[in-house]
């Protein structure tokens, strides 16, 4: 099998490509869908080689969040700002209640 790729250190090349000879061009992208790790907000799966083991492992790379997951951590800060200031007014009312109560 040849793989091409880009050597990121001396034990990790990242995974650009991958052919059976070189008659035969069956590329496998890198972007195939990893197996055994999860996808994660702002990290694309990226598969690496171990140039002096040979082995062949998914890890992450950074990219820009996506238009859907910035709405969602916009959303997830609103929830947020909102459950706190649901608890400020409730403690603010019951400050009020004990203190007009002991009147």
């Amino acid at each position: 099998m040849i793989i091409v790729g880009t050597t990121i250190s001396d034990t990790k090349i990242k995974v650009d490509g991958c052919f059976t000879d070189e008659s035969q061009s069956i590329v496998i992208a890198a972007t195939t869908p990893p197996n055994p790790i999860t996808n994660q907000v702002g990290k694309n799966n990226v598969l690496f080689l171990n140039p002096v083991t040979e082995e062949l492992f998914w890890g992450y790379e950074d990219r820009p969040l996506t238009e859907t997951e910035i709405l969602q951590a916009d959303q997830a800060l609103q929830l947020t700002r909102l459950s706190q200031i649901e608890t400020d007014n409730l403690d603010f009312q019951n400050y009020v209640l004990e203190t007009l109560g002991g009147m």
